[in-house]
């Protein structure tokens, strides 16, 4: 997280700071003329954060207060809430307040805070982005090989913040208010208050290597998600393809019962019938020759292929009754696996769109001290926004869940069926 803010050097054009004063303009008046010109994006943030504790809030809620445990397939979601929520709070309370005292952000203590939480909950989101993609894979690409149980994700729950940990550490030495001068055209310097990462030459090297590597974090996690997520596009699509080749044969299946495992069943029952039909009829024969009787041959007539219930072991009755059943659970459970992937697909793809900008502004300001500074102030509103636009993610998680995900609605709505 950066909370630098660095006014362009034509500002002054703009400020209504009369010449004729021989004192320095005062510096809480120049705060308050950038901040107007923030106050949209100030007005976002607070959009952000109400919208981020509510939606994140209601996750938790409708997750966390069933009496049954969350299912296997949703175990990160509540989590994944609580550290957006966490992150939506550090990161929009903190972008206010930098929009609001632009000039005067002189506490050190919440400026290394800020930074501290802002990587650390940003980053945590990130990997449990990362771990739900994983889980994904392993769920539907490789059904039948080993899956992340309860134990395995507890222990990657607790890695994922280890890591957190040591990639935000050093901002608590590289970031902290200091003092910079800010030059206007009309001449006068004023002294302002800013959270930035330090400028000294003996650190600069440092700095960099710890940016760049937060880079290569990041670009390893994209790439990460992309393999992910490619093969399970590719797997669905696959999967939906071979559906509608095969749904004639299924419509035929569903209604003649020729699946194999029950043919298969059926043929040994069947032989099985048989082979005591004939043992019966022998043994009658022998019966009706000892005691003078003539008995026609039963066992030539023609046999009806429907078999009754009650010649079927116990064991083969209840496969036969149970396959059907156990086809359409299994094929309902594949369907809320795939809808449940694509959710989280959606919400992978806005990660990426939204933390791409952050990206490029931060090796923007990496590569140049002075970026900001070189910004014309007509687009400066603009980069801004885009430097904080990242706070989007930790916000869309319930809208999406809220659109596409059926039980999530089920769920709210039996929830706030109770609450009244």
């Amino acid at each position: 997280m950066n909370v630098t803010f660095e006014p362009p050097a034509n500002m002054s054009n703009s400020l209504a700071i009369p010449t004729s004063i021989p004192n320095l303009p005062p510096l809480l008046s120049v705060n308050n003329i950038i901040k107007e010109t923030f106050l949209p994006l100030t007005l976002v943030l607070w959009f952000y954060l109400v919208i981020g504790v509510y939606g994140n809030s209601l996750v938790m809620f409708v997750y966390w207060a069933r009496k049954k445990p969350v299912r296997d397939d949703r175990y990160f979601i509540p989590l994944l809430a609580l550290v957006d929520l966490i992150s939506c709070v550090v990161s929009s309370g903190t972008g206010i307040y930098a929009q609001t005292h632009p000039l005067v952000f002189d506490n050190n203590v919440g400026c290394k805070m800020a930074a501290f939480l802002g990587i650390i909950f940003a980053g945590v989101s990130a990997d449990f982005l990362l771990v739900i993609a994983v889980d994904r894979y392993l769920k539907l690409c490789r059904p039948f090989g080993r899956q992340m149980t309860l134990s395995v994700k507890r222990k990657v729950i607790i890695g994922i913040f280890v890591i957190g940990l040591v990639l935000s550490f050093p901002a608590l030495i590289i970031y902290r208010a200091e003092q910079v001068p800010m030059k206007l055209k009309s001449g006068y310097t004023i002294q302002t208050w800013k959270c930035i990462d330090t400028k000294d030459e003996e650190h600069a090297t440092g700095h960099i290597i710890y940016k760049v590597f937060l880079f290569v974090v990041t670009m390893i996690r994209f790439v990460v998600l992309f393999m992910c997520y490619g093969n399970i596009i590719r797997v669905i699509l696959r999967q939906k393809k071979h559906r509608l080749r095969m749904g004639s044969v299924t419509s035929y299946t569903s209604t003649s019962c020729s699946n194999d495992a029950i043919e298969d069943i059926q043929m040994k029952i069947h032989t099985s019938n048989e082979s005591k039909s004939d043992e019966d009829t022998k043994e009658t024969k022998e019966n009706g020759i000892k005691n003078g009787i003539n008995t026609p041959n039963i066992g030539n007539k023609p046999r009806k292929q429907c078999i009754p219930d009650r010649q079927y072991p116990k064991r083969q009755q209840s496969v036969v009754s149970t396959t059907g059943s156990v086809g359409r659970r299994g094929s309902v459970a594949d369907r809320q696996g795939v809808r449940l992937a694509i959710i989280f697909i959606l919400i992978t793809f806005i990660y990426i769109v939204t933390f791409g900008p952050k990206v490029w502004l931060m090796i923007e300001q990496t590569l140049n001290r002075d970026f900001w500074s070189t910004i014309p102030q007509s687009q400066l509103l603009l980069f801004r926004f885009f430097h904080t636009f990242y706070i989007f993610n930790n916000i869309v998680n319930p809208i999406v869940y809220g659109i596409m995900d059926r039980k999530f609605r089920a769920d709210c709505k039996k929830r706030f069926t109770r609450c009244k």
